[in-house]
């Protein structure tokens, strides 16, 4: 299982809202359980919506590429990297915007440089880049080589 989401990362969330990101409204555990209320976001993940459609139009996917880089740029300018990008993590509102969600891998920066040793390889294979790769992991571990069944595309990292 993919670790809690650091609690900074979720206090952030909570203060700074944004329209392309799922908005966390409030939280509360149990001695076995994290609760999470956030949005509701009624239309499916793009993965879905690609698979529907096959290929998106160029004025939608330039729509779509400017939602997806305000969303990750406003968590950049509050220090909090999103390190899992897919089309499983991205939502599709019923307006039809896009909203980042899991912020399972997400992690949040004090004044710290961030430095190849300090970043964890984090991912599947078949949506890292071959720098990636190469540049982290020489050889690269077997887990990464491995390739995805068309079943393990939906759940995540295999």
């Amino acid at each position: 299982a993919p670790p809690a989401c650091p609690p900074q990362v979720l206090q952030e969330m909570a203060r700074k809202q944004h329209p392309y990101i799922v908005s966390l409204k409030q939280s509360f555990q149990d001695e076995l359980h994290l609760y999470l209320v956030m949005d509701y976001v009624g239309g499916g993940d793009l993965f879905a919506l690609l698979e529907k459609r096959g290929r998106f139009h160029e004025s939608w996917a330039r729509v779509y590429a400017g939602e997806i880089a305000l969303a990750l740029h406003h968590l950049h300018e509050e220090g909090i990297l999103f390190r899992d990008l897919k089309p499983e993590n991205v939502m599709v509102a019923l307006d039809g915007h896009l909203k980042l969600t899991d912020f399972g891998f997400a992690k949040k920066l004090g004044d710290k440089l961030i430095t190849r040793g300090s970043c964890a390889l984090r991912g599947q294979a078949a949506l890292l880049s071959p720098e990636l790769l190469t540049t982290f992991a020489s050889p690269p571990p077997r887990a990464l080589l491995t390739p995805l069944r068309p079943d393990d595309r939906r759940r995540g990292d295999a």
